[in-house]
């Protein structure tokens, strides 16, 4: 993190004169940080990105969150269009105080560092209401995303969810996970290979042929804050996109770092469908749909956690993969049974259980002992 550089802008902005960088009339920095010292400053650790938080607190106590977002690795400017399009439209995102884009740099409103996901832990049974309740809000968040105009000038912008998005996200698996980290490459399993290919074109038919709203592309209990009015707020939304409808839903609801009851599922999926009531062009994918979606984003996850490992030395993601092949295998299984792609849904299942599972953990394990 560029820490005295991200000080010293601070310093600037909060200034009388400074411009802020922005286009809204919101609040900018608070005048008290006019005197900011990096001693002020508490990092946040990293995410999976080349992006970098802080959070700044003044002796009085006032805070801000900062971003640091280096060039050429990261670019501000997609956050902010979102940020200030979707504050506009009712969207709890964080506001926006200050932005340097030439720089990387962005002060923000600070959300603290309660997530849905520290409340839920790793798996949510079904008689929480309290946890329910977030979900619902989250749900109705979602609802608000999906409802924002595709002519407008800010979601005209965004990139399209196309088919070469989605084939090169799903052959994250392919690569990170099967080949660099399994070694279950064509020459070891070339039946495996032939089958990602049959499967990845399944995916993207299913995917293109749904309704299409804005995406979030990450909308998970990591992602989604619980503020100080028990609010929920959305952040990490720079990366969104015009896409599948189900997308997002299917993120929330089959988490990758949270397991929700089978039954609490059932409720929520529900309660979005009874919440977007007269968006039947939004919500008009089939449950086949769904669960094609989410076995889409779970390949791609499964792929990004072997990257972050292999490429990036970030070996904490392994321990979210088996959860992600676990719903691979069970929505395999379910789909053998309930959908025209009874075949390949079968081989798929038998390939997981059978050699990709058992791989990941013998290498697991060989890479605890390391």
């Amino acid at each position: 993190m560029r820490l005295e550089q991200l000080i010293e802008w601070v310093r600037l902005m909060a200034a009388p004169t400074a411009v802020s960088g922005l286009t809204n009339d919101g609040p900018r920095v608070d005048h008290e940080f006019v005197a900011a010292r990096t001693e002020w400053a508490s990092p946040l650790p990293g995410d999976a990105s080349f992006r970098h938080y802080c959070r700044i607190t003044s002796p009085s106590g006032k805070r801000m969150m900062l971003m640091d977002a280096p060039p050429p690795h990261e670019s501000t400017r997609p956050f902010v269009t979102i940020a200030e399009d979707w504050h506009a439209a009712d969207i709890a995102v964080p506001a926006l105080f200050a932005v340097d884009d030439e720089a990387g740099f962005i002060a923000m409103e600070d959300l603290d560092d309660r997530t849905l996901f520290q409340l839920t832990g790793s798996r949510v049974a079904a008689g929480s209401a309290k946890i329910e309740g977030y979900y619902q809000a989250a749900i109705e968040a979602l609802c608000r995303i999906q409802a924002l105009p595709l002519d407008s000038d800010a979601v005209a912008a965004m990139p399209r969810y196309d088919e070469a998005l989605l084939r090169r996200e799903t052959a994250l698996f392919r690569d990170w996970l099967l080949e660099a980290c399994l070694a279950l490459t064509p020459e070891v399993s070339p039946e495996s290979h032939d089958l990602l290919v049959a499967l990845d074109d399944v995916l993207v038919l299913e995917a293109l042929a749904q309704p299409h709203s804005v995406v979030h592309r990450d909308y998970h209990s990591r992602n989604l804050m619980i503020d100080d009015k028990d609010a929920i707020r959305i952040i990490d939304f720079q990366d969104a996109v015009v896409g599948p409808s189900s997308y997002d839903l299917v993120s929330l609801l089959k988490d990758c770092y949270v397991l929700l009851d089978d039954e609490l599922r059932q409720r929520l999926i529900t309660h979005y469908f009874a919440h977007s009531e007269g968006q039947s062009h939004v919500t008009a994918f089939t449950p086949v749909q769904f669960d094609l979606m989410g076995m889409q984003r779970h390949l791609k996850a499964a792929g990004i956690f072997a990257r972050l490992y292999r490429r990036d030395g970030k070996p904490r993601y392994l321990k979210d993969i088996p959860l992600v092949l676990t719903y691979l295998a069970d929505t395999a299984a379910s789909l053998s049974q309930t959908s025209r792609y009874v075949d390949i849904m079968r081989r798929f299942e038998a390939l997981l259980r059978s050699e990709v599972i058992p791989a990941y953990q013998v290498f697991a394990q060989t890479t605890a002992k390391a």
